[in-house]
């Protein structure tokens, strides 16, 4: 079996550069992306016809789907396929799905498009057979309340200080400070992270700040008040692999 995953940033909802210059987040250069990023993708399909594996699993942002009205992706699932000259006679079954990982034991929202094929002819049977995974009943078990680091052995760079957190206060009109899913940024300790981006660190835009001290006697009241903590920190990274949020980017740095 082949596994990959090609770069999401051409197709990201998160993508500024695509919003300033199309003014919206579904449309942008895309495979045309100047970086040669996405023509990763056609990559990838090149790969699988040159090296025939039995089956394939890919994985990408949900974004993908609808990107440019979705002309993008039609292209590489046909890349995939093999419905074009350069794959040849090499031919494969391709189905794709949107899955949650919090449905899936992990406290963290992580909405994610996967692709997978079987090889043709040989593969159709498994191709008919394969069922989408369903998730967990009752969803995730494991809240960020489970996971948090002990107040004493928060790193520095993963602290923010009063002066940068009253600029973000202002820069938000004071909105950060609502609760993750409620307009604000505020971790909610009895339930699960919000997607992390790879500028999770970089900009408070797509950041989630956990209130410090963090760990209440118990969940409920007291915990509800915790989005007025006097600090705030960042998601550690013992956090972030305790949870299995992948961290795609260096532990240093501070939000400005």
């Amino acid at each position: 079996m082949l596994t990959a995953g090609f770069p999401c940033q051409p197709f990201a909802f998160c993508n500024l550069a695509n919003i300033e210059l199309t003014g919206s987040n579904r449309c942008g250069p895309g495979l045309k992306h100047a970086s040669g990023q996405g023509l990763l993708a056609l990559e990838v399909a090149r790969f699988v016809h040159a090296s025939r594996p039995a089956a394939f699993i890919l994985e990408n942002v949900p974004n993908l789907c609808n990107f440019n009205d979705g002309y993008d992706f039609q292209v590489i699932l046909e890349a995939l396929r093999g419905d074009t000259e350069e794959a040849g006679s090499s031919r494969y079954i391709v189905d794709h799905a949107i899955l949650d990982a919090k449905d899936f034991g992990v406290c963290q929202q992580r909405r994610r498009l996967y692709i997978v094929g079987f090889r043709a002819p040989d593969k159709i049977a498994a191709s008919t057979r394969y069922t989408w995974p369903t998730g967990l009943v009752g969803g995730c078990k494991l809240c960020l309340y489970d996971v948090l680091e002990p107040n004493d052995q928060v790193p520095m760079d993963c602290q923010i200080s009063a002066e940068n957190w009253q600029k973000i206060m202002k820069q938000t009109g004071g909105k950060v400070a609502l609760l993750s899913g409620r307009g604000g940024h505020i971790a909610r300790l009895n339930g699960y992270a919000r997607t992390l981006t790879s500028s999770y660190r970089t900009t408070h835009r797509f950041s989630e700040f956990v209130p410090h001290p963090a760990r209440p006697q118990k969940i409920g009241e007291e915990a509800g008040k915790s989005p007025h903590a006097t600090t705030k920190f960042l998601h550690t990274e013992r956090m972030c692999k305790t949870s299995r949020i992948s961290r795609g980017f260096s532990a240093g740095g501070t939000i400005i």
